[in-house]
């Protein structure tokens, strides 16, 4: 039966299990701009007076820019499902080595939605959390800086409390699909 994870933008999880179709449904219910939701026959409604206020930001300073809203969920779609997916769970997922666990939702990006956009550290962390691989973000962060550096392109300096947002650049392309038709790798720590 499948199931997914949903983090409402207010930081409600909320963890789905059925069919595909109500899933779906559920989902396209959780990403519309609903202000209330019901839940076992009680609304709660927004309280526009509870919210919190985001703090006033000081003139001159940097501000670090908060990571862009992708759906994970499609991306966790995208490995069980797509052409390569028997050669994925055979070559990374029933694999040790976390260097190609860590490619693999940047090359999925790449191979399936043109490398029109990059993920941040914490949610490469999550989409291999969904896939039943639990990497803590801190790890991941290290092996992109690390191990798959020559892999991988961030899109600014790393620095302590700014996400930076990661992207597979050509060679880490090619290692990926080396590693998927069955070839050997160092990096399998």
């Amino acid at each position: 039966m499948p199931k997914t994870t949903i983090q409402l933008p207010n930081g409600t999880i909320i963890t789905v299990s059925g069919a595909t179709e109500d899933i779906e449904r559920i989902i396209a219910a959780a990403s519309s701009n609903v202000s209330s939701s019901t839940d076992r026959g009680i609304r709660h409604e927004s309280k526009p007076h509870l919210r919190k206020r985001s703090p006033a930001k000081p003139s001159g300073s940097a501000v670090p820019a908060r990571a862009p809203d992708v759906d994970l969920v499609e991306i966790v779609h995208l490995v069980k499902t797509c052409k390569e997916s028997d050669a994925i769970a055979e070559h990374v997922l029933d694999k040790r080595g976390a260097v190609n666990k860590v490619l693999l939702p940047l090359y999925i990006i790449h191979e399936h939605k043109d490398n029109g956009f990059g993920l941040t550290s914490g949610q490469i962390s999550r989409i291999l959390k969904e896939l039943g691989i639990p990497i803590d973000v801190r790890n991941v962060s290290t092996y992109l800086s690390g191990d798959a550096r020559g892999y991988v392109t961030g899109d600014r300096v790393r620095v302590p409390g700014q996400p930076v947002s990661y992207k597979i650049i050509r060679r880490g392309v090619q290692h990926f699909k080396n590693f998927l038709a069955g070839g050997a790798s160092g990096n399998d720590k």
